[in-house]
C-alpha cells in the first residue's frame, strides 16, 4: 500500500493497475452521467443521431504526436545541468506512464520515483518535475491569453469575465512572478519562504536554464508546443463532430484552457472525474451548447485518456523491466569472486 501511495512503478503490479482504472472509469462515468443529467438526455441523443464521425480518424493521431512532443521536452529537461541522458524510448515510457491513470498523486509523481531511479536526489527530481509544469504554462497560457484577446477583439460572446480573465491574469501573473523570482535570488534563496512558493520559484529557475541552452532550449518548446497543439487539436475534431463549428480554434484553446484548472499531468488519475466534470462547462462559457460539449468530451476522452491507457501499460511494464535487470546487474556486481 505505502508504494501505492508514493507512486513507485517498480512494485505496481496488475491489482494496483486494475484497480486505479477501475476508479479512474467510475469517477470519470459518474462526472460525465451527472453532467449529461444536467444538460437533457434528450438533447445529447439528439447530438449523437447528427454526428459525423469521420472527424475521429484524426484523433488517434493527434495523441500520438501529443505524447511524442512531450516526450522531446521531457528528455531535454532531464538532461539539463548534467542531468541523465535519457534514450528516446525511455522517455516515451516514461511519458505514457505518467499519462495513464495510475497514481492518486498524479503522473508528476510518477516522474519524480522515475527521476530518482536515474540517479538524481530528491530535490533534483523534484526540480525537474516542477519545471516540467511550469514550462507546460509556458506555452499554453501565452497561446490562451492570444485567443482571448482575439475573441475580445472580435467581439465574440462568452461568459462574462472569462475573456478579460486571461487577458489580465496572465501578463499580471507572469509580471509578479518574475517580480517574486528576482526578490527570491536577491535574497540568496530563504529557506523560510513558504515551501510551495519556493518550489514554484526554483522552477522558474529552472525553466530559464533550460530555455537558455542552446541545445535544450529550441526543442524544449517545440515538444511543449507539439503536445498542446496536438491534444487541442483532438478536442476540436472532436467538437467537430457534433458541431459545424470546427473552425472557431481560439475558441476552443480558451475553453480547454479554462477547463484545465490544473494540466491532467499534475491531477490525480489523469484528471479522471475532474476534467469530465469542468471542460464541458468551459467550452458552453465561450459559446458552445452543453449537449455538444459533453458529446465532445465524452469522446475526446477516449482518445486523450482512455485511449492513451494502452501506451501508458506498455510504458509501465517496460519501465518495470528495466528496472529489475538494472536492479540484477547492480546485485551481480556486489557479489564477492568465487560466489
Amino acid at each position: 500500500m505505502e508504494s501505492w501511495l508514493r507512486s513507485d512503478f517498480r512494485h505496481l503490479g496488475r491489482a494496483y493497475v486494475s484497480a486505479t482504472l477501475a476508479a479512474g472509469a467510475a469517477v470519470s462515468w459518474a462526472a460525465l452521467i451527472a453532467v449529461t443529467w444536467a444538460a437533457g438526455w434528450h438533447q445529447v441523443w439528439r447530438g449523437l443521431v447528427d454526428a459525423n464521425w469521420v472527424w475521429l480518424v484524426v484523433a488517434p493521431t493527434g495523441v500520438l504526436i501529443s505524447h511524442l512532443g512531450y516526450a522531446l521536452t521531457y528528455r531535454q529537461v532531464a538532461r539539463v545541468g548534467e542531468g541523465p541522458d535519457l534514450a528516446g524510448e525511455e522517455a516515451v515510457a516514461m511519458v505514457t506512464t505518467g499519462f495513464g491513470p495510475f497514481s492518486p498523486r498524479g503522473g508528476f509523481a510518477l516522474d519524480a520515483r522515475g527521476f530518482r531511479t536515474l540517479g538524481l536526489t530528491k530535490r533534483e527530481a523534484t526540480l525537474r518535475v516542477h519545471t516540467l509544469g511550469m514550462l507546460e504554462y509556458c506555452v499554453l497560457a501565452p497561446a490562451t491569453f492570444g485567443c482571448a484577446l482575439y475573441l475580445y477583439l472580435a467581439g465574440r460572446p462568452s461568459q462574462a469575465g472569462l475573456l478579460p480573465s486571461w487577458m489580465i491574469g496572465v501578463p499580471l501573473g507572469t509580471v509578479i512572478t518574475l517580480a517574486l523570482f528576482a526578490l527570491y535570488r536577491r535574497k540568496d534563496r530563504p529557506e523560510t519562504w513558504w515551501a510551495p512558493a519556493r518550489h514554484a520559484l526554483d522552477a522558474v529557475e529552472g525553466t530559464f536554464r533550460v530555455l537558455r541552452s542552446k541545445s535544450d532550449g529550441p526543442l524544449s518548446l517545440l515538444g511543449m508546443t507539439a503536445y498542446w497543439a496536438a491534444d487541442i487539436a483532438v478536442l476540436a475534431a472532436c467538437m467537430a463532430v457534433f458541431t459545424p463549428r470546427h473552425s472557431e480554434g481560439p475558441a476552443i484553446v480558451v475553453g480547454y484552457a479554462t477547463g484545465y484548472a490544473l494540466t491532467r499531468r499534475s491531477l490525480p488519475l489523469a484528471g479522471a472525474g475532474a476534467v469530465e466534470a469542468l471542460l464541458p462547462f468551459a467550452l458552453t462559457w465561450v459559446g458552445y451548447p452543453l449537449a455538444t460539449s459533453i458529446l465532445a468530451v465524452i469522446s475526446y476522452r477516449l482518445f486523450n485518456l482512455w485511449f492513451a491507457v494502452i501506451p501508458a501499460i506498455a510504458g509501465l511494464r517496460q519501465l518495470r523491466s528495466r528496472r529489475r535487470r538494472e536492479a540484477r546487474t547492480e546485485s551481480s556486481e556486489v557479489q564477492p569472486a568465487g560466489v
